[in-house]
Formats: structure tokens, C-alpha cells, sequence
């Protein structure tokens, strides 16, 4: 029992010897006593140190303390040694009591308060997978996790001391520990909770959310699963953000995810390592921040935020290895305990905590400090954690008293004479900054009222104004040394990061049809509605090691399988919405019905939604169509999830493969229209199949696959409506006759040639033109019309695409003097081979005849391009000019990138604009929210003097756009996943679309960035992590806009929404003797049959949203019904549902040059929703998760700017009232406001 001999540490166990006894019996406690008493070693001393921490849990004995009434200490002498000192001290039987509290803070001069705050970062997946850490599985990969437990013991563990506390994030991993909880274990939580206010949830999210490469929307419902989930089931709304460990911080974070959610302050841990030592010489490892733009809000945004890791850079406790008590930590480390310390070892290990106290108050202001004790899946055996911090506290706050440590010395320069060490959670602490806020701002009013003359120095230095600075912009790019930046995430895993962003769209749409399910039908929950798999999925793959590619490979493969997983769960009650929507009951003629029935039949086998990913081309319901000899016709239902109004109807160019070559008719299907098969007039297309992208083997190795493909054009579409399209096969070709790249191109009205060039248009002011001998695009001219604009003058840009690759650094075979750490780009990092390395640019190559085909297409022209070298061709460009579609299309397809030279490459696709005079000026976005100016070599929160990776340390997250402008010409880059992107050259803009590398960078994965088809072979010990198969092959769009001076934002705004909020694609194939047959007004009394409607919309009749305002969520929250006794609403179920809508304005101030777009926008709830389909009967905005009303989070939110000021409801003004014709919000620029719609 005893650990080994005092002072011989190299025999000690790592595990705190300490027992618990769950039993208050007297006898227990006795019997307990005995058994240590049989087991002591000689050295009484050495007993009492190893086991007198235990005491603390035998029932009776109590460590913590109702006041601070210190024991007198014994009389002793001044010249007793501070050992002897140390030995009365450990021998005192009254050393453990009146010592240990929580939220214990004192005001008095001279006295540092220090908040111990317990925690663990449980990352929902990165080494292994979510079960793997949660259950503490494949521990050959990776010892820790167990998850599970850590909730239990440390549940356990803060039971058993009632000043103990305990901070928990991830609400995913305690969903996971809830429904496997006995209901003991929830009457115990819920008590910590609500009852000792022990155990608090900070976050609260369902993940730790990445803030480079998630979208707004994908970080919204993450934080609404995880709320929702908390208030569902425990009644806790958290009040403070948590972002410890992602690689960088966005301004959307801090206004949107921390002060839209109802939250005071963001604590975090990581930032560029110069931002960090500078803060710390200057006291501002704690601060204010607020992004937003003047003007943008009523209630003041601005939000504390704190550096966590004792201002280290991380989130681990002070000194990180020397007062870490995981016990797995501290055998990795061959760190011993507090617990298994003699004494001398104790007074000087607690000498050095202090003297680590000291260094970070001097980094901060007031006298408050936090410490994280915990970090990454820590307290897996909770009391023996806890136990060591018990003895920290206890002893820091009992030793005082004897005088053990020289607090003059330790604190010199700092006026601190005492430390106050307690437990604590972070919203104590905030409520602490808070006050102190308060307390500055009220002596700098005071000063205010005084002569000039007789202000007293020392008092003038706490003022409001002084006490913290406000950060206004975000924190990126992260680095953590002068070579490692961590800018390489931003593109990881690429074809993912595709994939995450189609299955979001998805959920958004799927919401909306849900609107018309009748619930009659089934009773659902929020847990067992068919949608609730993808939010769990979508919102554990929002999690920093997760969307931003770092994850191991196993890993990533599990997150795309949830995330297929919840679209097939999801999948069929959206298609049965569909089909009940196209097929509803009508009083029509019964041989119709017959008709009509037959296709209903039909369509109900064979209806398949089809994202059609571009990494595959994949769609059985179109392969399987049987076109040959007319047998069956293809059906494609087109749903448009966006509400807004626009200048031209919203088209979108919809391509679904084809089993074979051929002429092919597709016809729009309208409810008023009878079409029938062989009709021929304006609503036919004749289309070409085309051959689509041959040489993707993800294409063409599946059984599925095809090589051709039929391309239209949809629309008009309906706002939040379908329309349903048919094709058919008009006449079979071989395969020679179809093959389009053959074919002669010739001028028409959008197609003009002369000797050199080729020109075309889209129809809406702007056009493209190509060199005809290289197909080079060479320049384009714009006169393009922005929603709500006029037309801009024509511009004139000289446009020139190219692709390239950085190789990356390589550790095993570059090297840079001074650089003795070897940064290696991986999968975090990016790092050039040389920091001035000149992107190597691929030239055009042969494949087949040609390196450039021209290919005329019914609806405008592509221009293929080869690039690479003549032996291996890989990287294959379409550039496309289409009818009525505002931008240039370039979509690509990278892979398999070639290694064979050994080597890694960073791909990237360049954009050559020589006419923009940018300055090292660009703009990204964060989030897809607001757009950031970055410059290069340039930080806006210090001075960047030396720049030690001019590449990488110039490349920002780009989640939605990029641009550059000048006075003249604005060119912006739309992408359809995250990305990272910069102008390293003036003139120039760079997109990375995909990375592959042969070394890991060393920051955790382990394992390089080398995604191939196959995989790896299992880990060591059961494999030796082989990759297997060629290198994956990726493919995305990039759209191009280009506009007049200044107006850069306004272009990329003007198509944003529209490509996050794709149309969603569903096929279907029916015979071709059940043709549709559709009757308007048409009624026979008492005889039900079903017809065929194949246009329907969510809100029918119902006005339009404005340009500038998105329909960011509008869904059914199944946990709330409401009797609709007042209301005769056609809703089938007979009562209406509470409805969640958020409503976002698109525009920030200033983007719009005819300050028509930038302005706040009324907008009635009622009118926006379809009064046959919805009565409102009552309105509630609520905070951006719903989690809680927004009146009640303004009336007790900190005002950190104006902190006297008194917060009473008339200070901060409601924007929306209630009206006779419903209920108008004003949606100010750039806010996303959620409401409760009864």
C-alpha cells in the first residue's frame, strides 16, 4: 500500500494511493481506519503523507470549510526550519478542514483569488473513434479515451466532496453516458447540477466545432443539437463558450456562436505564438473582442475572452507536465503526484505552483486567474485527480498560515501578499472579471466628476478603459513556432469537406418539406424523428479534428459513414413527403386515377435522391432507366430550398447520367399543361447525352457506372417548391455520333469567333473569351447587374487560370538553417520546401489528340484542359459559360497527384488578374458570414517583423469566397467546400484544392496526409499501417465573378446562399405507357381517386423574401404541440406545430455601393409563412440555438463596454412588434435573429 520508500520516486506508482468509502457507518469508518493502521510504514510521517488525503472522504472528516476561520498555528519559534515548520504543519489534526470551498472569491487588496477549474477535452473522435474513446476501445492506437468513465467517476468524485467542482463540453459523448445511465446516475447529475452546483456544462454543443473550415450553418446546428439536448434532458442552458483546442479563432465565433448564443464570454487556448508573448508582456492574455460591425446591432455584442493553459497556449494545467494528476499522464511523463511527495518534495513542488501563479497574474489584470486542470481525456480515475488537487488546495491555503513560502519574494512587483486557491467553473469566473469590470468603470466615472489635478495615480490605472483592450478582427492564421503554420487544415481532406457541406444543404431542405408532413401519420420526438441521425452526425463532424481533415484515416472513413448513415436514414421520409405531395387525394375521373395510379406505383419504387457528388457520378435510379426502345422515361423532381426574390428567375443547370448514348427530349411537367410524350414545342429540350469525365476512375470503377450524361437546364424554379422534369430517349446514337467534343462550334447568339479568338456569353452581361490555338481563357468582359443595383459599367479583366503545386517540407529531406525543430507539412500544417518556393506551375498536356477541346453544349460551351505532363496527365479543367448563370464554372478533377519523385504536393489553382491593383490587399470570409480584409505580411493585432513563411504565413480559411478589388475591377472566387487561399502576388488570387504528403507534421495524428482508394492496413501491433491503392481523386467548382470597382462583396453575396442552398436532385424511372396525365379544375362529387401534381411548394402563396434577407432554418420542432383551438388551419393534423425560423441578413454595411442591400429590412412573419398552411398565433425570438428567450439572456447580459449602465428593457429596445397583420422583424446588416413561431 505504501508507494515504495519516501524519496526513492523512481519505485513510486503514478496512481494517488487514496480510498473512498461510499458507507458514513461509523464502523466503516473505523474498520477503514484499522486497515491503514495494519498497512503504515515505519515512518509515521511517510503514512500521513501518502494517506492523509483520503481522510478527507471518510465521513465526518471534511475537507471543505462554510468560512475562512484558519487554526491558530502552533507556537513556534522564528527559528524553526521551514521543514520543521512543514512537519507541525502535516502532523496538525486539524490540517483538513476549513480549507477547501468552491466559488469562494474574496475582495480585498493584496489577495490573488485563484479558480481551480477541473475539466477534460474530450475530442469526438481524431485518433479513434467517437465509441472507441467513448468506451475505451483500440487502445493500441491510443490509451486514452474511456470516456464513459471519466463522466462516471468523475460524477463519483465530486459526490463524495461538496466543494469539488467539474466543467464538461462535449454534450455528444454525454448523450452517449445518458442513455446508458441508470436513473441513480441521473437523480446524482441532476443534483450537481441544479441541487450543489457542482458540475457545469460550458459549450454545450454537440462537438467542439472547428471555426477555419465550418460553415455558419453547420456551426449553428451543432450547437442547437447539443443545447437542445441539455435542455431537453437536464433543464441547463450554458452560459459561457469553451473553444480550447481549435487551430485559430473566427470573428464569427465571438459574434455569432458565442454572443447570438446567449453567452457572455469565449475561453480558448490556442493562438499564434507571437499574438501570445506579446499579450503576455502587455497584460493582455485577457480582453474583449468584438468583430461586428458598427451599427449592425441594438444590444452591444462585444464579449470577454480569456487565454486558457496558465496563458501557455494550450488548455492544460499550470506548468502543463509538473501539476498534471492523470494518472496516464503522469506515467507517460514519469511524473509523481502531489500524494506521493514528502515533505520536503511537497514545499517546494507548491513553491514552484506559486511562483507559476505569480508569472500569470503578471499576464492579466485584476486579481483573478483561472487554471484548467485537465486536458485531453483526463480524469478517467477522477479521484485520483481530484484527490491531488484537494491536497494542492488545501495545502497552498493551510501553509500560508505557517509562513512556509516567502510570499514577498515570490510575488515581488505584484502587491500580492496572499493567494485565495478554490474550486471553481468558468461562469464564476467570468461573473468575477465582470464585477471587477464594473468596479473600474465606476472609478473611472468617478474620475471623471473630479478635478484633473487631484486624480490618484494609482486609482486612474484601473479604468474602465484601461482594464481591457477590444480585439476587432479574428485570430488566423495559428502558428505555434516561426515555421509552423497551422494553415495546411484549411484544405485537408477535401473531398469530405465536399461532402459535409452537400449532407448540410441537405438537412436544410429536408426541414423545410418536412413542413408539409402530416403528422397524423407518425408521432416523433426530436430523438426519433428519421432526421435526428444526420443532425447527430453533421453535428459530430463539425468537431476540430473532424471537418478539418486531421483526423487518422479509420477516422475519417467513420465520420463519412454517419454521415451517409443519417442521408439514408433521412432519406426515405423525404421522399414519402414528395411522393404524398405529388400524389394527393383529388375528386377526378376514375380512368385517370387508374392512370395516374400506375405512375404513383412506379415512382414509389424507384424514386432516389441523388446528390450527385461530382467524386462520383453514381445514380441507379437514372442508370437503371431503361431508355432503350422507348421502354421507360426518366423523371427528375427538382427542389429549390431557396425563399428569396430575385431580379432573374433562379435557373440551375441539373445533370444526371444516362445508360446510353442518344437525342434525348426533356420536357417540364406542369400542373395546367398536359404533355405528352411525343409532344414537341418551347417546354421540350432536345438534348445530346454527353460524355462526362472518362478518365476518373471513381467513375468508372463502379459496377453503376456510366460515361454519359444528359445536361438542362431547371426552371424557373419555385421558391421552396419542386418542379418535376421527364426525359426520354428520342433517338438512340452510336457512340461516335454523341461524342459532343467532335462537333463543329458555331456562332450563334452566344458564340462569336473570329481568327483567334472564341467568345461567349452568358445571356446576363458578361463574356468569356479564349485563345482558339491554346483554349486559354484570356479575358472577360462584365457588365453585370447585382440585386438591386443597375448595371455596372462595362469592365474589361484580364483573366488567366493555371495550375500548380508547392512541394512540401519534408523533414527526411530538407532542411533551413536555424531550424532545428524540422517543421514538416502534414496535416496540419502547411510549409513550402522553401519559405519563397515559386509555385511550380503544370503545363498543358497531351491526353488523347489534344491538350484544349472546345465542346458546345445546349446550353452554352466548356473548354476542357489537361494539365500536367505528357506521361501523366492529372489534373483535367472544364471551364463553362452557361445561359442565365451569373458566373464562370470551373470545375476540376485532381488526381491521383503523383509521388512518385517521392515527394508530396500542395495543389493549387491560381487565378491571374495583372489589370487589379490589389496592394497585398484581399478579402476572405468567415464562416460564410462576414468578409475580413487581410493583407499580406501583416497582422492587424501586432507587428509582424520578421516573416518567417511568406506562403504559409499568408493563406486564411476561405469557407465560401475570396476576392480582390480595386477602383476599378472586383474578381471573386466562390468555392463549394472550405479551402485555403491567398494572394502571395499582387494581381493574383490561389485556391488549394487538394494535398497529399509522405510525413506526418508531428502535432498528433500521427500518420501522414496520404488519402488512397483502399486504405490503410490495421495498426500497429496488427499491421504496419500500410496504404493501399492509388491516391484518391477529387473533383469541385469554383465559380467566377467579375464587377466593377468595389463591389467585390456585393458579387460574391449576390451568389453565396444560392450555392450552399443547392436544388436537391431526386430520380425516378417509369414506364412509358403510364404518361402523367394532369386536369385542373376538373371535380366528380364522392369518388376519391389520386391525380398527379408535379409542381408543389412549401409556402405557396406567400411573398417572397428580399435579395439581401436567407431563410437560414425553418423547421418543425417535434418536442412542443400546441391545440390550434383558435385557428382552422388546413394542416392536417389539426393542431399546428412550433415552428423554429431563423432569418439572416446576407449584406454588411458598406457592401452594397447603391445602399440598398446594406440597410435593415422589415419583414412580417405572417406573410412570409402560407396563411392557409400556417396562422400564427404567437411570436417568441429566442437566443441563435432557441435554448432560451432573448429578452431574458438582455436583461442579465454583461455589458462589458458600458458595465454601470443600468440594463432595463428600454436600453435595449425590441425589434419586432406585434402588428394587426402579424408580426414584423427588422433584421439589421448581417444579423441572424431565431424565433418560436406558434
Amino acid at each position: 500500500v505504501a508507494a515504495g520508500r519516501r524519496g526513492d520516486s523512481s519505485h513510486r506508482s503514478c496512481s494517488a494511493v487514496t480510498l473512498t468509502w461510499a458507507c458514513a457507518s461509523v464502523l466503516v469508518t473505523l474498520s477503514t481506519l484499522l486497515l491503514l493502521l495494519t498497512f503504515r510504514p515505519q515512518d509515521d510521517a511517510s503514512w500521513l503523507d501518502t494517506f492523509g488525503p483520503s481522510l478527507a472522504f471518510i465521513p465526518g472528516i471534511s475537507l471543505r470549510a462554510e468560512t475562512r476561520n484558519h487554526p491558530h498555528p502552533p507556537d513556534l519559534s522564528n527559528e524553526q526550519r521551514p521543514k520543521e515548520k512543514f512537519d507541525a504543519f502535516r502532523h496538525d489534526p486539524s490540517n483538513t478542514s476549513n480549507t477547501i470551498q468552491k466559488y469562494a472569491a474574496v475582495d480585498a487588496k493584496g489577495v490573488l483569488n485563484i479558480h481551480v477549474v477541473p475539466h477534460t477535452h474530450d475530442d469526438v473522435g481524431w485518433k479513434k473513434t467517437v465509441e472507441q474513446y467513448f468506451y475505451g476501445w483500440n487502445m493500441s492506437i491510443d490509451l486514452r479515451g474511456h470516456v464513459q468513465s471519466i463522466i462516471t467517476t468523475s460524477l463519483e468524485s465530486v459526490l463524495q466532496n461538496p466543494a469539488r467542482t467539474f466543467t464538461y463540453v462535449e454534450s455528444k459523448f454525454f448523450s452517449m453516458w445518458w442513455n446508458l445511465a441508470s436513473d441513480a446516475q441521473k437523480r446524482s447529475m441532476h443534483y450537481v447540477i441544479d441541487g450543489s452546483k457542482q458540475w457545469t456544462f460550458v459549450n454545450g454543443g454537440w462537438s467542439m466545432h472547428d471555426e477555419a473550415c465550418t460553415h455558419y450553418m453547420g456551426m449553428i446546428d451543432q450547437t442547437t443539437t447539443g443545447h437542445s439536448f441539455l435542455q431537453r434532458h437536464l433543464g441547463v442552458i450554458p452560459k459561457v463558450a469553451w473553444q480550447l483546442d481549435p487551430f485559430g479563432h473566427s470573428a464569427t465565433q465571438a459574434s455569432l456562436m458565442t454572443h447570438k448564443m446567449g453567452m457572455n464570454a469565449i475561453y480558448f487556448g490556442r493562438l499564434d505564438y507571437e499574438d501570445l508573448e506579446l499579450r503576455k508582456n502587455e497584460q493582455r492574455c485577457e480582453g474583449l473582442w468584438n468583430p461586428t460591425t458598427p451599427g449592425n446591432t441594438t444590444v452591444d455584442p462585444t464579449i470577454f475572452f480569456g487565454l486558457t493553459g496558465s496563458y501557455s497556449g494550450n488548455y492544460g494545467p499550470p506548468g502543463f507536465k509538473d501539476f498534471m494528476f492523470d494518472e496516464l499522464y503522469c506515467k507517460k511523463w514519469g511524473v509523481t503526484p502531489l500524494t506521493l511527495l514528502n515533505e520536503t518534495e511537497l514545499h517546494n513542488k507548491l513553491e514552484y505552483f506559486l511562483e507559476l501563479m505569480a508569472k500569470q497574474a503578471s499576464q492579466t489584470k485584476t486579481q483573478d486567474i483561472l487554471l484548467t486542470m485537465g486536458t485531453d481525456f483526463t480524469f478517467r480515475q477522477a479521484e485520483s485527480y481530484f484527490s491531488n488537487l484537494d491536497l494542492l488546495i488545501h495545502t497552498i491555503m493551510l501553509g500560508q498560515e505557517w509562513s512556509l513560502w516567502n510570499m514577498t519574494r515570490i510575488f515581488e512587483g505584484l502587491d500580492i501578499h496572499r493567494v485565495n486557491i478554490f474550486y471553481s467553473n468558468p461562469v464564476y469566473y467570468t461573473m468575477r472579471k465582470y464585477q471587477q469590470t464594473k468596479q473600474a468603470a465606476a472609478v473611472e466615472k468617478w474620475q471623471q466628476t473630479q478635478p484633473a489635478e487631484t486624480s490618484d495615480a494609482e486609482t486612474s490605472r484601473q479604468t474602465a478603459t484601461s482594464l481591457w483592450t477590444t480585439k476587432v478582427d479574428d485570430f488566423f492564421p495559428y502558428s505555434d513556432r516561426p515555421h509552423g503554420f497551422w494553415s495546411g487544415f484549411y484544405t485537408s481532406r477535401s473531398a469530405f469537406k465536399r461532402f459535409e457541406r452537400v449532407a448540410s444543404g441537405f438537412l436544410q431542405a429536408a426541414r423545410q418539406l418536412d413542413l408539409l408532413f402530416d403528422t397524423k401519420e407518425s408521432v416523433y420526438d426530436a430523438e426519433s424523428h428519421p432526421f435526428y441521425e444526420l443532425e447527430d452526425a453533421l453535428g459530430v463532424v463539425q468537431h476540430h479534428d473532424s471537418i478539418t481533415g486531421t483526423g487518422k484515416e479509420h477516422v475519417a472513413r467513420d465520420y463519412s459513414r454517419r454521415v451517409q448513415a443519417g442521408i439514408d436514414k433521412a432519406t426515405p421520409h423525404v421522399l414519402s413527403i414528395i411522393l404524398n405531395q405529388m400524389f394527393p387525394n383529388r375528386t377526378l375521373k376514375s380512368a385517370i386515377d387508374l392512370q395516374n395510379s400506375g405512375l404513383q406505383e412506379r415512382l414509389e419504387e424507384t424514386l432516389q435522391y441523388c446528390p450527385l457528388l461530382l467524386n462520383e457520378s453514381i445514380c441507379e435510379a437514372a442508370t437503371n432507366t431503361v431508355f432503350e426502345g422507348g421502354k421507360e422515361n426518366m423523371y427528375v423532381v427538382v427542389y429549390n430550398p431557396l425563399y428569396q426574390q430575385s431580379l432573374q428567375p433562379r435557373t440551375w443547370v441539373v445533370r444526371v447520367p444516362v445508360s446510353m448514348p442518344g437525342i434525348y427530349s426533356v420536357e417540364r411537367v406542369d400542373d395546367d399543361i398536359i404533355l405528352s410524350r411525343d409532344q414537341t414545342g418551347n417546354n421540350k429540350q432536345l438534348v445530346h447525352a454527353r460524355v462526362v469525365n472518362a478518365r476518373n476512375d471513381n467513375y468508372t470503377t463502379h459496377e453503376n457506372n456510366t460515361i454519359w450524361q444528359v445536361e438542362f437546364l431547371a426552371g424557373p424554379l419555385l421558391p421552396l417548391g419542386a418542379v418535376t422534369y421527364r426525359v426520354a430517349l428520342q433517338q438512340p446514337l452510336g457512340e461516335t455520333e454523341s461524342l459532343n467534343e467532335d462537333d463543329e462550334i458555331l456562332p450563334n447568339n452566344f458564340i462569336e469567333i473570329s481568327e483567334s479568338t472564341l467568345s461567349v456569353s452568358n445571356g446576363l452581361g458578361m463574356i468569356a473569351s479564349f485563345d482558339r490555338s491554346t483554349g486559354e481563357m484570356d479575358r472577360v468582359l462584365s457588365q453585370t447587374k447585382i440585386f438591386g443595383g443597375a448595371y455596372s459599367d462595362e469592365v474589361d479583366l484580364r483573366l488567366e487560370l493555371q495550375w500548380g503545386y508547392y512541394t512540401p517540407f519534408n523533414s527526411e529531406h530538407d532542411t533551413i538553417p536555424g531550424d532545428d525543430y524540422g517543421q514538416s507539412s502534414g496535416a496540419y500544417v502547411f510549409r513550402p520546401s522553401m519559405p519563397n518556393q515559386p509555385l511550380n506551375v503544370l503545363p498543358t498536356c497531351k491526353s488523347g489528340k489534344d491538350s484544349t477541346r472546345f465542346v458546345p453544349t445546349p446550353l452554352g460551351l466548356e473548354v476542357h484542359t489537361f494539365y500536367g505532363h505528357d506521361d501523366e496527365c492529372w489534373v483535367h479543367q472544364i471551364v463553362r459559360v452557361t445561359q442565365d448563370q451569373p458566373w464562370i464554372e470551373v470545375e476540376y478533377t485532381v488526381g491521383p497527384v503523383p509521388i512518385k519523385d517521392g515527394r508530396g504536393k500542395e495543389v493549387v489553382s491560381r487565378f491571374l488578374t495583372p489589370d487589379i491593383a490589389n496592394n497585398g490587399v484581399f478579402f476572405t470570409d468567415s464562416n460564410a458570414r462576414a468578409f475580413l480584409k487581410r493583407q499580406r505580411d501583416y497582422r492587424p493585432s501586432w507587428n509582424l517583423t520578421t516573416v518567417h513563411e511568406p506562403i504559409a504565413g499568408n493563406y486564411y480559411p476561405v469557407t465560401a469566397a475570396i476576392f480582390l478589388q480595386d477602383e476599378n475591377t472586383s474578381f471573386a472566387v466562390l468555392t463549394d467546400r472550405a479551402r485555403g487561399g491567398s494572394s502571395i502576388v499582387d494581381g493574383t488570387l490561389e485556391v488549394k484544392v487538394q494535398r497529399r504528403t509522405l510525413v506526418d507534421d508531428r502535432h498528433g495524428v500521427g500518420e501522414p496526409l496520404n488519402e488512397t482508394v483502399g486504405g490503410m492496413t490495421p495498426y500497429p501491433p496488427f499491421g504496419d499501417a500500410t496504404r493501399m491503392g492509388r491516391g484518391v481523386i477529387v473533383s469541385g467548382v469554383h465559380r467566377l465573378m467579375v464587377g466593377g470597382g468595389n463591389t467585390g462583396a456585393q458579387l460574391a453575396r449576390s451568389a453565396m446562399d444560392g450555392i450552399f442552398a443547392q436544388p436537391l436532385i431526386f430520380v425516378g424511372s417509369a414506364p412509358s405507357d403510364l404518361n402523367h396525365t394532369t386536369v385542373r379544375d376538373t371535380t366528380l362529387e364522392d369518388e376519391e381517386v389520386t391525380t398527379f401534381q408535379p409542381s408543389f411548394t412549401v409556402l405557396s402563396d406567400s411573398p417572397k423574401l428580399p435579395p439581401n434577407i436567407f431563410l437560414v432554418t425553418l423547421m418543425r420542432l417535434y418536442d412542443f404541440q400546441k391545440p390550434n383551438s383558435n385557428n382552422q388551419s388546413s394542416s392536417a393534423s389539426g393542431s399546428q406545430s412550433l415552428l423554429l425560423i431563423r432569418l439572416g441578413h446576407q449584406y454588411n454595411v458598406g457592401e452594397d455601393n447603391d445602399n440598398v442591400l446594406s440597410t435593415p429590412v422589415e419583414i412580417n412573419l405572417q406573410t412570409m409563412l402560407d396563411p392557409d398552411l400556417y396562422k400564427v398565433l404567437s411570436v417568441t425570438e429566442k437566443t441563435l440555438s432557441g435554448n432560451q428567450n432573448w429578452t431574458d439572456f438582455v436583461a442579465t447580459k454583461y455589458n462589458w463596454t458600458d458595465p454601470i449602465l443600468e440594463r432595463a428593457s428600454s436600453f435595449y429596445p425590441s425589434e419586432w412588434i406585434d402588428s394587426a397583420d402579424g408580426v414584423t422583424v427588422t433584421l439589421k446588416p448581417l444579423d441572424i435573429r431565431t424565433f418560436h413561431v406558434w
